[in-house]
């Protein structure tokens, strides 16, 4: 008898602690110092669990880091902060086991995850044009260029507190181009950039409140520049000028324990915008003669572009995008095509490339080459449509539909 009522409570706890399931989310990677944030989510098939929980955290450090924790709600979250004058970085396994209320603490579900705790910043460099966060590597040649050192939000949460000085030191390829107060670096490429790939760095030196700083890497930070070659230099740095992309970051060579130093690289590649130059063909048409229209532009390939064609007089917003588009490396578009009679047409050229568009409206008109002017003026003061004779009539067409 005791027996069979131990296998039924066994059975029914079992039941109870299928289906769950607990994931662990962070913000890490972190540098030593700063401070790492964990969320733990419980499942119940598939949907937020519902009741009161448990959650015991640890980690594998030393020493271990240990928290526990009973929540009314299915969610738990952790924060450790690895002091940099105990912990070294690299790789650190967290762990969370959760436990239900039934009867007495039942064991349901756990998790882990790895985090990596670094002795550099975190973060990367973005590039902004016309406030507007460039997503790949392609910028217009024709716009200055602000790159913004974006750390990860904890790094960027440990040096904002009040009084600490941030210093940049910024290089193009190995070019050492000068230092900013903060994180960002507004720069113009020239011509001679266009279409060749570059690399821009960042040395970010992070001094909290009291570290003494007097602007200089000299002696505290000597850096050194190229994988081949090395020079120590003082700030400001020498203009050291290698091959793009050849040399390797500064390195501190004697970096102070209390600052925070991360180095930061963004390939990008400088391109001309598309910019339109002329358009060859006649876009006046006799009744049944062939449109053909060539745009010539000029930029970066390579270059996208569709043509619309649209009934009547279009006035272009510059907003107009394809659903469908062609590629091609030659900036000359051609358009052939046969327009019905007595008629007024808008051929809309879309186009663009990398980092810009561009759009062009040309009005075509088909007429009748045996139509009187007087004629002419009747119709189109009636139909507000282009049939021509003579240029006087079709300017007066256009401009006056209501005077012979």
């Amino acid at each position: 008898m005791y027996f069979n009522s131990f296998s039924c409570v066994t059975v029914v706890l079992i039941y109870f602690a299928q289906g769950y399931e607990v994931k662990i989310e962070q913000d890490g990677p972190v540098v030593l110092g700063a401070t790492i944030s964990f969320k733990a989510q419980l499942y119940e098939k598939k949907h937020k669990a519902a009741g009161t929980f448990t959650f015991s955290w640890q980690d594998n450090a030393l020493p271990r880091h240990v928290y526990k924790v009973e929540e009314q709600m299915s969610t738990s979250v952790w924060n450790i902060t690895y002091d940099r004058n105990v912990y070294a970085p690299g790789t650190y396994e967290v762990e969370v086991k959760v436990n239900s209320h039934f009867i007495f603490p039942l064991y349901i579900a756990s998790s882990r995850i790895i985090i990596n705790i670094t002795s550099m910043l975190n973060g990367q460099i973005d590039l902004i044009q016309n406030n507007i966060i460039q997503g790949g590597k392609y910028i217009s040649v024709k716009e200055d260029v602000t790159h913004v050192v974006t750390l990860s939000p904890p790094d960027a949460k440990l040096i904002s507190t009040n009084g600490t000085v941030v210093t940049s030191y910024w290089f193009l390829g190995c070019t050492y181009l000068g230092p900013t107060s903060g994180l960002s670096y507004t720069y113009n490429y020239s011509s001679s950039d266009v279409d060749r790939e570059l690399k821009m760095r960042a040395l970010v030196v992070v001094s909290p409140p009291g570290t003494p700083d007097n602007n200089t890497v000299a002696g505290d930070e000597s850096l050194q520049l190229g994988s081949t070659t090395t020079t120590t230099v003082a700030h400001p740095f020498s203009q050291q000028i290698m091959s793009d992309n050849e040399c390797d970051y500064p390195l501190p060579l004697m970096p102070i324990p209390t600052k925070y130093y991360g180095f930061f690289s963004k390939s990008l590649v400088p391109t001309e915008p598309v910019h339109i130059e002329d358009i060859k063909g006649t876009n006046w048409l006799k009744n049944g003669q062939v449109l053909n229209l060539t745009l010539v532009c000029t930029g970066s390939s390579p270059f996208y572009h569709c043509i619309r064609f649209i009934p009547g007089v279009y006035n272009a917003t510059e907003n107009e995008t394809c659903t469908y588009s062609r590629q091609t490396q030659s900036c000359n578009i051609t358009v052939v095509h046969l327009f019905p009679q007595n008629t007024i047409y808008t051929v809309l050229f879309i186009l663009g490339n990398r980092v810009s568009s561009a759009v062009k409206p040309v009005a075509v008109t088909t007429y009748n080459e045996n139509e009187t002017c007087t004629a002419l003026s009747d119709h189109c003061a009636y139909k507000l449509q282009c049939c021509c004779c003579c240029s006087y009539c079709l300017w007066s067409c256009i401009l006056y539909p209501e005077q012979e």
